[in-house]
């Protein structure tokens, strides 16, 4: 009995495929998966499916549902589920990998760690920069904002090679990526152009 009360229930959010035990399922306690659902519950008149998109395992949906709890009253929620879909255990990139042209494998959700890095953008900026490095993944598309924020954190934290680094990746991206040329924002491009010549 009192085992049964210490334990965590965690329900299976699949990730739009078959898990396969390989590990990549995102786990999400009883009680935060009610007030998922919950939440989605809100959001019918804005997309009837959502409800069925959750119980069916989709992680865009999942986050969709989070970003809306964001932006409503359970900011706490969202930051928890964030979590679950971002966190694989890395530490992400780094800018000697990028000086270095390795490769990095971050298997989770990229959105959920870039929403994580502004989530803790004012509070904590050493674990903003954790979770914006995580956006930066090389083996799938680098996120663009993930890489102007790393850099912008990097001179923030008195780190300028690393600032350096990244500003320069954001103003390259489309040359350096170019299957991802159509996701490079001109604006940012721009303005990370402009930074790398002043810093220059």
């Amino acid at each position: 009995m009192i085992v049964a009360l210490f334990a965590i229930f965690f329900l299976h959010i699949g990730n739009g495929s078959s898990d396969g035990g390989d590990g990549n399922g995102i786990q999400l306690d009883e009680d935060l998966y009610n007030r998922v659902l919950a939440h989605a519950g809100t959001m019918i008149a804005h997309d009837a499916t959502i409800t069925d998109r959750l119980r069916n395992g989709e992680v865009e949906a999942l986050n969709e549902v989070a970003k809306s709890m964001n932006d409503s009253v359970d900011r706490l929620s969202s930051v928890l589920v964030w979590h679950a879909l971002a966190d694989d255990g890395s530490q992400g990139d780094d800018y000697e990998a990028y000086d270095e042209a390795e490769g990095y494998d971050y298997h989770c959700h990229i959105p959920s760690a870039l929403a994580l890095g502004f989530s803790y953008d004012e509070a904590d900026m050493a674990r903003s920069l954790h979770y914006f490095l995580m956006a930066t993944s090389k083996k799938g598309m680098p996120h663009q904002a993930g890489m102007y924020n790393a850099g912008r954190l990097y001179l923030e934290l008195d780190d300028p090679r690393g600032a350096l680094a990244y500003i320069r990746a954001c103003a390259t991206l489309d040359q350096t990526h170019p299957a991802y040329a159509n996701y490079a924002n001109p604006q940012m491009s721009m303005a990370a152009q402009m930074a790398v010549k002043m810093a220059g």
